[in-house]
Formats: C-alpha cells, sequence, structure tokens
C-alpha cells in the first residue's frame, strides 16, 4: 500500500436494540465513530461537533488521519478498522 494511505473497512454498526435506548440518544447528542486502527492495535473514540460535517480520526502511531464525511448518502455504521500499513 502507497505510503500515507489508509486501508478501511467498515466492521459492524450499533442501532438502539444493540446498545439501549439511553445510549442510543447518548449517541444521537454526542455522535461519535469507534475506530480502530490494526497498525497501532489500537481504539480510537472520534467525535464531532453537531454542526461539522465530518468525523476526524488520527492514528495514534503515526498521526495519519481519514475523514468520514457525514451525508445522506453515507453509511449508518458506527465501527470501521483502519490501518496506516
Amino acid at each position: 500500500m502507497p505510503e500515507g494511505r489508509l486501508d478501511i473497512t467498515e466492521t459492524g454498526g450499533l442501532g438502539e436494540t444493540d446498545v439501549g435506548p439511553v445510549a442510543a440518544r447518548l449517541i444521537q447528542a454526542n455522535p461519535y465513530l469507534r475506530v480502530y486502527f490494526a497498525c497501532a492495535n489500537q481504539y480510537v473514540r472520534v467525535r464531532r461537533a453537531p454542526d461539522v460535517n465530518r468525523y476526524l480520526a488520527r492514528c495514534p502511531s503515526c498521526g495519519n488521519t481519514k475523514s468520514f464525511l457525514v451525508g445522506s448518502q453515507g453509511t449508518d455504521q458506527r465501527f470501521f478498522r483502519l490501518t496506516c500499513r
């Protein structure tokens, strides 16, 4: 893989039935993604402000970033797996 590129794999989503109604309301009020950086063997919770249209995940090992845009044509997945290598 070329240097500086991230490989992304969707690994599943959370619905209200998966986390419970209280947790689902918290996710909606304070949106976040859960990103696993395989290259660093670490999970990162990526938050965004309600008025911003993207999430920005930064690798804890090398500092590479991946942007997740928010839009009507997107995915409802909340968990992602990335690698910088």
